[in-house]
């Protein structure tokens, strides 16, 4: 969609270069209304993930496995805090002024650090259903070790997953940009890719539903 100013000029991107996006059309007072919210959201998300990583670090006490997958989510959304001010940025000028290679380490950030905090919120689920239908084996079944290293398989395998996404759908290569105009950078994907993900959301929805009869069963 093409936005004009009040002396009806269209804003681009990067005016230098004949391929520029559009630059969405926002008052002064629109812009910074929209980037004191982002800011304070951005600086709060940090700030009280910040606090539980502190809290649990420092106290020895708090070192169980259940606090152990808290501090876990902590860790991914306070970095999620970090990134949320980049995409405000896209998401308010409609443009991308970090370069191609940037966009492709953006996203591949981003996927990382939702897809832990969601395998995190998994795992967290896991435990506590453990912790309420096994309570007399949840000492023998559930450890720090074996949490701390299904913490480790759960950002290896986000970080593995969401590089190859994007390596194998060249966010890296300029040549390969199927988007219309330069400033964007817009999520691609590729049938292989999407056919992965659906089954990946099959199993997770048949994952949540034995997990929630199984509880029901023990109510």
């Amino acid at each position: 969609m093409a936005y004009e100013t009040e002396d009806h000029e269209i804003q681009y991107c990067f005016p230098a270069i004949n391929s520029s996006c559009i630059k969405g059309k926002h008052s002064r007072h629109e812009y910074n209304i929209m980037y004191m919210f982002f800011s304070l959201l951005s600086a709060w998300t940090v700030f009280l993930n910040l606090l539980v990583i502190i809290s649990i670090s420092h106290f020895k006490k708090l070192h169980t496995p259940t606090n152990l997958l808290i501090l876990s989510l902590a860790v991914a959304d306070m970095l999620v805090g970090f990134v949320m001010q980049i995409e405000a940025t896209r998401l308010i000028e409609m443009c991308w002024y970090f370069g191609d290679t940037f966009c492709g380490l953006f996203l591949a950030i981003t996927g990382l650090l939702i897809s832990a905090s969601l395998y995190n919120l998994i795992l967290i689920a896991v435990d506590r259903y453990v912790a309420v239908c096994h309570p007399l084996l949840y000492q023998q079944k559930i450890t720090t070790n074996k949490t701390l290293i299904i913490i480790c398989i759960c950002w290896m395998w986000s970080s593995a997953y969401n590089i190859s996404f994007i390596t194998d759908n060249r966010y890296f290569d300029p040549s390969s940009r199927t988007y219309g105009c330069y400033g964007e950078c817009p999520f691609m994907t590729n049938s292989a890719w999407s056919m992965t993900d659906l089954n990946c959301i099959c199993l997770f929805h048949t994952f949540n539903k034995q997990f929630s009869a199984r509880s029901s069963q023990h109510q």
